[in-house]
Formats: structure tokens, sequence, C-alpha cells
């Protein structure tokens, strides 16, 4: 009886050993996770902290780049606004016009054809951001620009060309075509 209470014994001791030796690894794997959770954490933060800094800088650009073309077109220019935000866990954007205080929808926006010009100035930006192309074609871009305000399109148009880019623009309007450096005409299908 006492041989294999020593048996018994020495049983225990080596399960309490396995145990103590399981005990000791696990506490080592959870520092080590630990670790890596701070590392990983740490990591995240900076991205987040990068991302937000490039968010604000392509914001920025475009938001620049639209409200110095309206200013360039119009007299009492709206100013172009980027607003951002997280909705159904995506981040979206939202681009607003300002003038005199007030808030205003692109597509709400009055007087002479700003969205016309803010969308001409929205894709050259983008042109611009994504680096694939310097290259913007585009038909009849300021159709809905008030006449007496379509000879200061060259001018917008010229300040733009400073980024590097190449505008191909189909139009009718003589302001457009006479600023022109290259004009190509077409009728019935046929180059002039």
């Amino acid at each position: 009886m006492l041989k294999e209470l020593e048996a018994r014994i020495g049983a225990l001791q080596g399960q309490k050993q396995a145990t103590e030796d399981q005990i000791s690894s696990l506490t080592k794997s959870v520092k080590q996770l630990k670790l890596d959770l701070d590392g990983l954490t740490k990591a995240s933060k900076f991205f987040q902290h990068e991302a937000d800094q490039v968010q604000q800088e392509v914001i920025g650009t475009i938001s620049n780049l639209i409200s110095m073309a309206l200013a360039d077109i119009f007299p009492n220019p709206y100013a172009c606004n980027i607003q951002t935000g997280v909705k159904r866990n995506a981040m979206e954007a939202k681009i607003v016009f300002e003038k005199d205080g007030l808030e205003v929808e692109p597509k709400d926006a009055i007087g002479g054809g700003p969205i016309d010009v803010a969308s001409f100035a929205g894709r050259v930006a983008f042109l611009h951001l994504s680096g694939d192309s310097k290259v913007l074609i585009a038909d009849e871009p300021f159709k809905f620009v008030s006449r007496n305000l379509l000879d200061k399109c060259p001018e917008m148009l010229k300040t733009l060309t400073q980024l590097g880019h190449q505008f191909i623009l189909i139009s009718h309007l003589p302001e457009i075509i006479e600023a022109a450096d290259n004009i190509i005409e077409i009728e019935n299908g046929a180059v002039k």
C-alpha cells in the first residue's frame, strides 16, 4: 500500500510538473501575444494617422482646385468644401459649395453654371491626383456657363494646364474655340 501511495504521489508530482510547465509556456505565449497586440495597435494608429493625413491632402487639393476654378470665372464665387464622415461603416465624402456663410448642394448652385466649372475642375483634380494620364478629353464642359462669363474660361484653363495636363475639348462655343492652341474643325463627320 505504501508503494502504491508513493507511485501515486510520483504520478501526481509528474502531472504537477507538466501542468506547471504548460502554465509557464502559456504565460510566455500570453506575454508574446500582448507584445504583438501592442505592436499591432501602434502600427494601426500610425497607419490611421498617415491615412488621415493623405485624406486631408487629397481633400485640400480637390477643394482648392475647384475653388480656384470657380474664383477664376465668377465675380462672387462659391468656395468648394468637402465634408467627410463615416456612414454605414464606410468613409463618405460630400461636396458642398459655400458662399456668404451659406452651404448649398452643387446641383442647387445658381448663377452662371458653377456646376460645370466645378465638375471640370474636379475631373482635373482627379486626373492630377491619380497620376495615370496627363490628358483630359471633355465634350462641351462649359455649355451651361453664362455667355457673359465664357470669356473667363480660357484663363481658368490656362491656370489648370500649369499642373502639367493637356485638355482636348469638344465645343461649339467661340470663346473656348478661340482660346485653343490647336483647333480641329469637324463638319458632318469630316475634318475641315
